[in-house]
């Protein structure tokens, strides 16, 4: 049966030094980006898969979702891309519950459990695609 319970944790998190070198690299590329764009007054794409094929994939528009964050647009940041925006949302709540509660969520699932969350999970990330080739293109 599902259920979520808080653990407490002894230390705020456990930061690799390659998990920080990558997210550092994708901050440069997407404000490299967004200088070029602002300079030549047009889109930069940053994603492999729209470059190759044409076709956006889940996760385009994740840049720019940022970006409108961090301008206060929150709302047209979720426009751009749903899935990523409530990800987003999702892991900044458990690093601040990490760091300031000292706690973090476990859900504990059951094998059947844990297949409908990975079907669920996929299902959400289809219609997502569907949002972001429909309408942010």
């Amino acid at each position: 049966m599902m259920r979520l319970r808080l653990v407490s944790i002894t230390r705020a998190w456990p930061v690799s030094g390659w998990a920080s070198a990558v997210v550092a690299a994708w901050f440069c590329l997407v404000g490299a980006a967004t200088w070029l764009s602002a300079r030549h007054a047009s889109h930069v794409p940053l994603c492999p898969m729209r470059l190759v094929s044409g076709i956006p994939c889940p996760t385009c528009g994740s840049g720019r979702a940022g970006l409108c964050v961090l301008d206060g647009r929150v709302l047209d940041a979720w426009r751009l891309n749903p899935l990523v925006c409530t990800a987003g949302l999702a892991a900044a709540l458990v690093l601040l519950g990490r760091l300031a509660l000292r706690k973090q969520p476990v859900l504990d699932l059951s094998p059947r459990e844990r297949r409908i969350a990975w079907a669920a999970g996929a299902i959400l990330l289809a219609l997502n695609w569907c949002y972001v080739v429909t309408f942010v293109g």
